[in-house]
């Protein structure tokens, strides 16, 4: 039988039932009673102790937990929700051979994203040097293109106001962990906990990393002794699709931890099918279910594994399970849509007609 947790009314009934069954002539329904004062105070420290079990009892499951049941639990078997974290990487500066670039250098973006390099530098005989940065601040913004530009904050003499990411851009920057993504994050590591070398050891590292939303492990890759592995960031890119120098970072950190019989570690991003979305005769035809649409394809294409098979049923179901819908005709895509073992379904253009 199902826990029901008792609200102040009912509480308060119960013990005011409680007082006139065992006090001879008492009546504590009267409110200005003694009795009946005492009802109410008893009740409210009563419910106090109430929300205290409920909130216990919740966060006894990891389904149920609020986040700071789920960060204890989560860090009991080692799965600690990931922080923000700094964009960082290395841009190209350019100047007078021999000119000194101090540590702590300050450039910016156009977007007004700011960001120091971490070492003292010097412009080689090429009339160049590359020198690695970190965003000021957290969070995906700090995330730049390869060959982005950057301007001095503060001009140093022999040295061009403009800079220029390298090939592998400026990557690494994202939100705190979300507390559904935390959750999920538990559970996967729970229902399949990783083992020395196998794919759940694989893929549990690489989620743990800051921004990695899904992540899948392929073993014998290239043959015998190799591991494969490709990732998404759904939270950092338009199309969750990670930068170069994100593959180049997730392969620096699983070779420094994959077991001695891996020959090769292949990190790699995965090959995007893009699906557009067209619907014609939407009723109603408004921005708000323009918009609920939009969000809801959203998170379906978020849900899908690599190499999964995209049904049109699933792309009906979002539409039709949109309260205000009343009825559409969906077009795009024509038929179910099967993705590449190593691809990933990505949300396209959606268009409406008539």
């Amino acid at each position: 039988m199902p826990f029901v947790r008792p609200t102040l009314p009912n509480l308060v009934n119960r013990i005011i039932t409680a007082i006139n069954d065992k006090v001879k002539g008492a009546n504590a329904y009267i409110k200005q009673s003694f009795f009946n004062v005492l009802a109410k105070t008893v009740a409210a420290l009563h419910l106090d102790l109430y929300a205290y079990q409920d909130q216990l009892a919740r966060n006894f499951f990891i389904t149920t937990a609020d986040l700071d049941g789920l960060i204890k639990r989560g860090g009991d078997i080692g799965v600690n929700r990931k922080l923000a974290s700094f964009a960082q990487g290395n841009i190209i500066i350019r100047g007078d051979t021999g000119t000194q670039i101090p540590k702590g250098t300050y450039f910016t973006t156009q977007s007004k994203q700011q960001y120091q390099t971490q070492v003292d530098a010097i412009v080689g005989a090429s009339g160049s040097v590359l020198v690695p940065i970190i965003a000021t601040g957290v969070g995906p913004n700090g995330n730049q293109t390869a060959l982005a530009e950057f301007t001095l904050v503060n001009p140093i003499i022999g040295i061009l106001s403009l800079a220029t990411a390298d090939a592998n851009g400026i990557t690494g920057g994202a939100d705190i962990e979300g507390v559904e993504e935390y959750r999920a994050r538990i559970l996967k590591f729970l229902k399949d906990p990783p083992g020395s070398g196998d794919q759940a050891f694989y893929e549990n590292a690489a989620l743990a990393r800051p921004g990695i939303t899904r992540a899948k492990c392929f073993r014998t890759y290239s043959g015998a002794g190799t591991v494969g592995l490709t990732f998404m960031m759904d939270n950092t890119y338009p199309d969750g699709i990670p930068a170069d120098g994100d593959v180049a970072a997730m392969q620096a950190y699983l070779e420094s931890i994959m077991p001695a019989d891996v020959n090769q570690m292949v990190v790699f991003a995965p090959t995007p099918t893009v699906i557009n979305i067209q619907i014609n005769n939407m009723n109603p035809d408004t921005p708000k279910m323009r918009a609920n649409i939009a969000n809801d394809l959203s998170s379906l294409f978020k849900s899908y594994e690599f190499g999964e098979t995209v049904y049109k049923s699933q792309i009906e179901e979002a539409i039709t399970s949109i309260p205000e819908e009343i009825s559409h005709s969906l077009v795009l895509p024509e038929n179910d849509v099967q993705i590449p073992t190593t691809g990933i379904a990505v949300l396209g253009t959606i268009t409406y007609g008539v």
